[in-house]
This record gives C-alpha cells, structure tokens and sequence, in this order.
C-alpha cells in the first residue's frame, strides 16, 4: 500500500506540472496574442490614416476617401474577428489587402503591392495577423529605405499537408550580418525582443500553437529585398470549444494537431453592436455609399466614433492601446510640421526626424503632414502651442507669411527649430536655428559642373540651350537653387535658358513639363531638373520623344537630391550629375535640441555635408567632392 501511495502522490505531481505547464502555455499564448493585438490597433496609424481621408475630401477626390473609409471599417473589423483566434485564409487575405489599400493611398509614390493566393487555400484556418506584421515589417523597413518605389509580392499555395506562404519585397535589404541578428531576434520569446517585435511574435504564436517544425523563415540579399517564408500546417476547422481538459484534433490526412480547450475570447455587447455598425458602413450597400459622398465631410468623425467604440468592447478594454512609461514626464515633447510626401527625397528626410524623435532617445514625437498646404501648417504649429509642446520642427512650405504664427510661438516660450527649408521674417529671432542644405550653393555646383564639361567637350563656344525644371513655387530649394545655377549661368554669353518652368518637385510634373518643351523646342542641350522625381518624369519623357539622354545622349541632364535611384542612374549614364541634398537631417536637429537643453550656445544656420555625383567618382565614394563651389 505504501509503494501504490508513493506512486499515486508521483502521478498526481507529474499530472499537476502538466496542468501548470498547460496553463503557463495559455497565459503565454494569450499574452503573445493581446500584445499583437495591441501593436496592430495603433494611434498613429488610424491618425494618418484619417488624416489621408480629410486630404482626399479637401483634394475633391470623393471616391477615394469613401473607398478608405470602407477599407478602414473593413480593416478594423477584420483585426477583431469577434475575439476568434483562428480565421480562413480568405479572411486573412481580406484583412491583408484592406491594409495594403489603405498604405497605398498613403505612400501611392513608392508602394504598389501583389496578392496571389491560390483559391485552393481559401477555406483552410490560419492563427489571425500572421501576414500583417511581416507586411508591415516589409513596407517599414524594406519599400520606405529604398527612396524609391517598391512592390511587396504576397504569395501562397498548399503542399501536401502544409500551408505555405511567402512575402517578398524589393527592398534595400539586410546584409549577412543584420540578416543572422534578425534570425535570433525571431527565435526568441517575444517578450524578450523589441526589434523585429512583429515577426518574433508571428513565430513564437506558430511554434506554440503547431510546434516547432512550423514557422518562418527569413531570407535577405542587401540592395535586393528580403523574403520571408511562413509553414504552417493545412487545418481545415479552428479548434472546438469543449469542456474539461478535452483537447479538438482538427487536420486533413490524419495529420494531427492539438489544441488545448478553453480559449474562446467572449465578445461583449458593446463589441458585438460596434461591428454591426462597421458592418453597415462596410458592406458595400450602394445607398450607404451615396450617403457617405453626399455627407463626405461627416465621415471623419464617424470613423473615430466606430473605432473607439471597437477598441471600447474589444480584448483592450481593459488595457491601453499602447503602454505609456511612468518615465513619460521626462520625455522631450517635439512637434514636426513636414512639407509633405511628395517625393522620394521628403520620405527620406520625414524618416530621418522619425528616427531620431524616439522614445528611446528621450522624446514624444507630434508629427504632421502637411500636404503641401501653408494653412495646414499654420494650423499644426498653433495646436503645438495649445499642447505646449518643448520645441517646435518647422519645414516651411513657402519662405514669407510666417511672421504672425512664429511670434505666437515666441510667445509661448517654444523654440522654432527650421529644417530644410528656409523663412523669411522681419525679425529673425522668431525661430532658433536652422538646419539644411546650402541650395544657393547647390545651384552654384551645377553651373560650375556645366561650365566644365562643355570646355572637356571642346564645346565652350558652342550656343548651349537649356531648359530648366523648377520645384514648387516659392520653396527655398527652388528658390537658392534657381539663384545659384543663374550666377553662373549669366556670365556664360554663350549659355541660353529657352524656359524655367514649375515642375512642382514630382514625377508627373517632369513629365508633363518635359514633354511639352521637347514639342515646342527642337534643339535641347541640357535639363536641369531641381530633384530626381522630376528627372524621372522627365528622362520618360525624353524617351517616348524619340531622344536619348545622358553621358552618351542627345541631352545633358543636371538633377538634384541624389536618391538611390538618382545615384544609380548616374552610374548607369542617363544622369551626367546628381547634387545631393543630404535627407538625413533629424539627427542634426536633435543635437541642437540636446545643446539647448544642456544650455549650450548654438548656431543660427547648419549646414549639413553634402556631395556631388557624377559617373566618374560614383564608384568611388572616398573620393566624391563634397562641393565644388565656396
């Protein structure tokens, strides 16, 4: 009897550290869960994302927001799901593609994205916001560093037993050593990482779930783009809730997979009337439609109400969105007023004040887009003033009328820090310093350039006609660089600018432009173009004209900001030279910050380093000139 009581009381504790271990698994499970939930429900994303509907409906481009918006309820309720843990793959590609279409209105000049999913796969179940995370993770880290545009390539097909996935973008990239880093952050416990956050929890629900034959896989070429690989096993029915200890065994061939019982999220009724009403504005309903086009600036708000009536009866309720440190009084408050996005370059820069404007480097970043609209700016610096922000980040649109809204500042006792751009003020103590580019001598650096390569070409004599492709009207960066290319320009007496027209800093632009100079002028010589997008338009342009460009083309071309894809198209020859203008400019700010708080003196004007690529020392990046002109 003594023998059998041991026994006993052994398998009753083996039984018991089971029990512990299921139940530590579960917290585990539901922990991972939540926190995804949490990083996917975001403030920032439904702010910008709302912030694109109101740019849509002032732009008159109803449809568009009403599509977004409906993509927006779509998203939301698909996020949710009722609590469910398991969805279908059909369901999974909806909510995928909603986001995409969403990122796509917002980043429409680099972004464009492809879903194939064979149909075959449609009813099998996988663990809901498997794709989003590696999606995102694709669009943040791969499209938005290529300064370029890119594609995210979604893929997915059933073999055999499994289910296997693929998403592949054509962005920069890592190389082996960043690539080998992210392998071990993934494989790690979610918790226990911060970067690549996403993809460690996607892993680590897999492994837990299916085990650890399942999961993903991360291949990276740099400059190439990255793929990542998801296994999961083909499951036809999502676990059944059962009562006990009883486990559902749901696969198809006789491959089984367990899954532990009492998971099942109840929905409350606040959730539960939420997502009938997402479902009203979502469901396509024709005169649903019509009255969102009809009552367009109502949308806005309705859009907030839905999602925190979402968030209010979600698994959140009880949790903030997003945990605010205790340390959060510390943190330095900066608000960002941007110019916009429309190029390749403004992203660039937009990223570089991102990334230095951190919580982890000691700051609560305020950022707005302001679409190249003076008054939306106007508008963002007073509501800085309301939130008695620490300092103000000003790229200003234009140079004058900022008199009234920086004196408001001042008074306010808020530092007005410029980037990039220039103002123009009566007194010039209404803004602390200013960070950017030397534009003036930007100009001086293409003319110069110009004037050299005409003498190398044994053409100094020679009537050169030129047209010139400027930015927006009244930008600093149209301004200096118009200044400094005409300084030269004009003691050349052989030198004739035919026109200098607005190409508005965007592709489109420089192509319609170009186009129409190339029909009304026979005899080009050269371009300027005042950035790369422009260039882009502009170099299509020329090609569907019948003419060729570059180092052995029809017509010299001059471009300005240097981007990846500017760079490579000097290397490549369709470019003669690309002058940079350096988009890293955050953390030049930041430093100034870090000197006003620790009560340094610091410069009226910075100017950040900057180089001049041509075909000759593109290759050669130590020997790059890092200005030709004072």
């Amino acid at each position: 009897m003594a023998e059998l009581a041991v026994s006993f009381n052994k398998m009753a504790g083996s039984m018991q550290s089971l029990i512990d271990k299921v139940k530590e698994d579960e917290r585990k499970m539901r922990k991972a869960d939540l926190r995804l939930l949490q990083e996917q429900i975001q403030p920032h994303f439904l702010y910008n994302t709302l912030d694109t509907i109101v740019w849509l409906i002032e732009s008159n481009e109803p449809d568009e927001a009403v599509t977004m918006v409906v993509t927006l309820s779509d998203f939301f309720r698909e996020i949710l799901s009722k609590g469910k843990e398991f969805i279908s793959i059909k369901e999974e590609e909806k909510h995928i593609s909603s986001y995409l279409q969403i990122q796509e209105m917002r980043y429409r000049d680099i972004l464009e994205y492809d879903i194939q999913l064979d149909q075959v796969i449609y009813k099998y179940q996988i663990l809901k916001l498997t794709l989003q995370p590696v999606v995102e993770n694709a669009l943040y880290h791969g499209i938005k560093y290529k300064r370029a545009k890119g594609c995210i390539h979604i893929h997915g097909e059933k073999e055999g037993d499994i289910i296997r996935l693929t998403v592949r973008d054509d962005g920069v990239g890592m190389d082996e050593e960043e690539l080998e880093q992210l392998r071990q952050q993934i494989e790690k416990p979610c918790q226990e990482t911060e970067k690549g956050f996403g993809l460690a929890n996607v892993n680590e629900r897999i492994h837990m779930y299916f085990g650890p034959e399942y999961g993903m896989k991360i291949q990276s070429q740099k400059g190439k783009g990255t793929t990542v690989e998801i296994v999961i096993p083909a499951i036809l029915e999502a676990p059944v809730e059962k009562t006990g200890n009883d486990t559902a065994k749901v696969a198809e061939g006789g491959n089984s997979v367990n899954f532990d019982a009492n998971k099942k999220i109840k929905s409350n009724p606040k959730q539960q009337n939420a997502n009938k009403i997402i479902e009203a504005t979502a469901g396509g309903d024709r005169r649903m439609r019509q009255f969102i086009r009809k009552n367009i600036w109502a949308v806005a708000p309705v859009v907030f109400v839905l999602v925190a009536l979402v968030l209010l009866g979600s698994p959140l309720s009880s949790s903030k969105v997003q945990e605010t440190p205790a340390e959060d009084d510390n943190l330095i408050v900066v608000g960002v007023s941007q110019v916009g996005s429309e190029s390749v370059w403004r992203s660039a820069h937009t990223q570089s004040i991102q990334d230095a404007f951190t919580r982890e480097n000691g700051y609560m970043l305020i950022f707005d887009n302001a679409r190249q609209k003076q008054a939306n700016q106007i508008k963002a610096i007073r509501s800085f003033i309301s939130q008695q922000v620490d300092y103000i980040v000003l790229s200003p649109i234009e140079e004058s009328g900022w008199d009234t809204v920086l004196q408001e500042a001042k008074d306010a006792g808020i530092p007005v820090i410029l980037i990039d751009r220039k103002v123009s003020v009566d007194d010039d103590s209404l803004y602390a310093s200013w960070v950017g580019s030397d534009f003036v001598c930007e100009g001086q650096d293409a003319g110069y350039w110009l004037e050299d390569y005409m003498k190398k070409q044994g053409r100094e004599d020679d009537e050169v006609n030129i047209v010139v492709l400027k930015g927006t009207k009244g930008a600093s960066a149209t301004i200096g660089r118009t200044r400094g290319f005409n300084e030269v320009a004009k003691v050349q007496r052989n030198w004739n600018i035919l026109q200098q027209v607005d190409g508005e800093f965007t592709t489109a632009k420089g192509k319609e432009e170009m186009a129409r100079l190339l029909d009304q002028y026979e005899d080009i010589d050269v371009v300027v173009s005042q950035n790369d997008d422009m260039t882009f338009g502009a170099l299509e342009a020329i090609r569907e004209a019948g003419k060729t460009a570059g180092v052995d083309g029809d017509i010299t071309v001059i471009s300005f900001d240097a981007v990846d894809a500017g760079v490579e198209l000097v290397r490549n020859g369709e470019i003669n030279i690309d002058v940079q203008c350096n988009p890293d400019q955050g953390k030049y700010v930041e430093q100034i910050i870090q000197d006003m708080e620790d009560g340094k003196e610091i410069e009226k004007a910075y100017y950040v380093p900057e180089r001049v690529y041509t075909q000759e020392n593109v290759g050669e990046e130590e020997n790059v000139t890092e200005g030709i002109s004072g």
